[in-house]
Order: structure tokens, then C-alpha cells, then sequence
């Protein structure tokens, strides 16, 4: 089988396929178990319970086929897959995926309490809707303010729906006579539930005797719920709402600059390809550096020595992996960060052409790149994190001797030609250096 693209039209109906069946059992499981009640006639809810759990053992067999993308890079190496996958979420896939409830339902068809047991591993699936959501909403081909408000609704759901289950369940087992119909008492259960966790009602249940719960196990049910109300509300209203607002001010700009993109392109028919070209990368701007500014100019009130102090803590790892810093004093690598400007360039991006006059040099903090002829197509080599590129031309003034291209997204520092001359006039010896070591890259 061909390594699939986690971003293929395939991936995206699975992961339609695979939310109907994590839906469908966080729906059926809960009020089944809590109720002892057969929700869906037997001959159905076997069906429906056989190909929602072959979509999960399918789930498992796709993922060891599914690729994944790391800095604009799809990875497609088996191994790699198969390594990501058994280290991250196998085992809780295979865990929810065993489906030995059916063992129990063919060789002991009169363990019913047993086998809705077995079936609540299939809950553990839950987190695997939320993170398709995610990913959909990032998709150009989704109305990411949908995603989100089906996320929403979804979650909401789901609460009111357990907690409702739930408090069905105490009623059922508390209660010897059965007072109306199962879905009628669903019914009262569900607004019992909103009303509660919502604080509206705090509790109210007008169904019951005198509106108030009948028993002490309701009672202390319903005290639990409504101090999850009333804490959730506090804690999210007076606390998180106010933390959000400040520090995720940057988040809300963020999507709101998604969104226009998104229209903007979608409006003028865009082809899809650059679509999520620009999407991925705006993506990735977002997952480097957070709504802040790359060049630090939120630090431009600072003096010049913090600056300084702050650029070499941050860049410690590319000065200690370039060579061409190695011999350099302490003194001349402070003013060196100083002045290096960071860029972020997307997968198969030119960063410098064959032929054309240069007057910048660059330094890779992370990523991939190749150096090589545009006339012949030969590859001089794959820069990697730590590498540095660009000097000859800067330093010789002469044309660039190749072409440089990124192959995922890569994070480089640029040093401009002018403030690298200065610099070179205060530190004499390590021009000489700088201009030895260009030679022997030349020759």
C-alpha cells in the first residue's frame, strides 16, 4: 500500500468516518451501560457496534500507512511512521480497538453487564475527534468558524449527555418502579442536566417529587454537579475568560488574520495548492514564534548589552555550531547576534540564485537546504542546523557560484553587508579569518 498523505481527500473522509463512530459510540456506550436499556434493537446496534469497531482496527492499519509532515516535509519513511506511531497514541488505539465484548456476546449472550463493560474502552477514542477538529480547522477546504462552533457544540454535548446518562442511571437504580418511558426519562434527565451545568436551574428537577431529589444518592449527586456548575462558571468566567483575553490576544489575531486570508484567496479562486502553501505557512509562522515579533523588536527599549545577553542565550547553539565563530571573542560574538536578522522561508524556496550579485550571508538555525548548479542540476551539498552559506560573494564581491533552496521550512539568520563591514573594522584578526576560510571554500 501507497504511504498516504495526512492531508489527502482519503485522510479526510476516514477521519468524516471515524468522528461518526466515535460519536456514535460516546452516545449509545454511556446511556446503555448506565441504563441497562438496549437503545437500538439487537440485530441493529450489533451492526452498528461491528462496523464502528472495524473502522477503529482499520483506523490503526492506516495510521502505519499514513505519513506526517515535520517543517513542510512529508515523511514517508515506513519506519519512521511505524516508530511516531507506537510511540504516541498505539496503544491506546489498540486498547479501544479489541473487541472481545463480542467474544461475550456470542458464547455468553446472557452477561449484558459484562459486555457493556468491555465496550467503554471504545471511549478513549474521544481524543482522537477533538484532534481531527483541530486539524480540519486548518484546512482550506473547511470553514474554520464552523469547525470550531461544531467543536463547541460537540463538547457540550457530549458533558450534558454522560452527566445525563448518569444521573438516569441513579434514578433507575434507586427507583423499583419505573414512573414513565425510558425516553421520557431521558428527556428529564438531559434538562436536569443543562440546567444544572449550565446554572440555570441549579439542580430543579420539576419531574420529581416536590422538585427536589428523592433520595440521598441523587442528592449527593446533584450537590456534586452543581459545584462542578457553579466552579466551572466561576472559574471560567472570572479567571480563564480574563487570562484568554490577555494572553491569547495574539491567538485571537492570529485567526482573525487566518480568516481573511482564507477569504481573500477563496473569493478570488485561488488554486488549493497555494491555498495550503499559504496556510501552511502562516501555520507554521504561528507554531515558531507565537504572534510575536521574529526580529525582536518588542525588545528594542532595551540597552544594547541586554539585547546582547538575551540574542546569545537564545542563539547559544547556532554560535557554538558554526565553525566560522569558533575563533571569535566573546566580545565580537555579542555584536555579531546583534545584527543578525531571522528569516523563515517555506519548502522549495530560492534563497539565493546562481549569477546574481550577493550581499548577505546566511547562518541555518533549523531546517534543510541544498546547494547546486542550475545549469548541470548537480547537488553540492545538504546544509543542515549549524551550517552557513553566502560568504564568498560577501566577502569577494563576486556573483554567487550556486543556487540555494530550501527543502522544508527552514529558520535562518541573515548578516547584510554593511553592518558585517563594520564589524570586520573593529575586529581586524578575525577578518583575516573570516577572508582565509572564504579562499578555501573558493578554491
Amino acid at each position: 500500500m501507497k504511504t498516504l498523505h495526512p492531508e489527502s481527500r482519503k485522510i479526510v473522509f476516514w477521519n468524516g468516518l471515524l468522528i461518526l463512530s466515535i460519536l456514535y459510540n460516546c452516545v449509545v456506550i454511556p446511556f446503555q451501560f448506565f441504563t441497562k436499556f438496549v437503545l437500538i434493537p439487537t440485530s441493529i446496534a450489533f451492526l452498528f457496534d461491528l462496523v464502528s469497531d472495524l473502522i477503529f482496527i482499520l483506523d490503526i492499519y492506516l495510521r502505519f500507512n499514513t505519513g506526517y509532515v515535520v517543517r513542510g516535509q512529508f515523511i514517508d519513511d515506513r519506519r519512521q511512521i511505524r516508530q511516531r506511531y507506537l510511540q504516541s497514541w498505539f496503544w491506546r488505539h489498540l486498547l479501544s480497538s479489541v473487541p472481545i465484548d463480542f467474544l461475550i456476546r456470542l458464547f455468553f449472550p446472557s452477561q449484558q453487564a459484562l459486555m457493556l463493560l468491555l465496550r467503554l474502552p471504545r471511549l478513549l477514542r474521544l481524543p482522537d475527534g477533538f484532534l481531527i477538529f483541530k486539524t480540519w480547522e486548518h484546512d482550506v477546504d473547511f470553514n474554520p468558524l464552523l469547525v470550531r462552533m461544531t467543536r463547541l457544540f460537540t463538547i457540550i454535548f457530549i458533558v450534558e449527555h454522560w452527566t445525563a446518562c448518569l444521573w438516569l442511571g441513579i434514578e433507575q437504580s434507586t427507583d423499583i418502579e419505573v414512573r414513565k418511558e425510558m425516553f421520557e426519562q431521558y428527556l428529564l434527565s438531559l434538562y436536569w442536566s443543562v440546567t444544572t451545568l449550565t446554572t440555570v436551574g441549579y439542580g430543579d428537577i420539576s419531574a420529581l417529587e416536590d422538585g427536589r431529589p428523592t433520595s440521598i444518592l441523587k442528592l449527593g449527586f446533584t450537590i456534586v454537579v452543581m459545584m462542578l456548575g457553579v466552579s466551572m462558571y466561576a472559574y471560567v468566567i472570572g479567571n480563564v475568560a480574563s487570562l484568554i483575553s490577555n494572553l491569547n490576544a495574539s491567538l485571537s489575531r492570529f485567526r482573525e488574520k487566518l480568516d481573511r486570508v482564507q477569504t481573500y484567496m477563496r473569493e478570488r479562486d485561488i488554486p488549493r495548492s497555494i491555498q495550503r502553501r499559504v496556510m501552511d505557512y502562516y501555520q507554521y509562522m504561528w507554531e515558531y514564534n507565537k504572534g510575536t515579533s521574529t526580529g525582536g523588536d518588542d525588545l528594542v527599549d532595551l540597552p544594547e548589552g541586554l539585547q546582547a545577553q538575551i540574542a546569545l542565550h537564545l542563539h547559544r547553539g547556532l554560535v557554538e555550531s558554526v565553525p566560522i565563530f569558533q575563533d571569535a571573542s566573546p566580545a565580537f560574538i555579542e555584536q555579531i547576534i546583534v545584527r543578525l536578522k531571522p528569516e523563515v522561508y517555506p519548502p522549495s524556496h530560492y534563497v539565493i540564485r546562481e549569477g546574481e550579485i550577493g550581499n548577505e550571508m546566511y547562518f541555518v538555525k533549523s531546517g534543510q537546504l541544498e546547494a547546486f548548479s542550475e545549469e548541470t542540476g548537480q547537488v553540492y551539498s545538504v546544509m543542515k542546523d549549524g551550517a552557513f552559506f553566502g560568504e564568498i560573494a560577501l566577502l569577494n564581491e563576486v556573483r554567487r557560484t550556486a543556487s540555494v533552496k530550501t527543502l522544508t521550512y527552514c529558520e535562518l539568520f541573515v548578516l547584510e553587508r554593511e553592518d558585517f563591514e563594520q564589524e570586520m573594522e573593529d575586529y581586524p584578526d578575525f577578518a583575516r579569518h573570516v577572508q582565509s576560510v572564504a579562499e578555501s571554500r573558493q578554491s
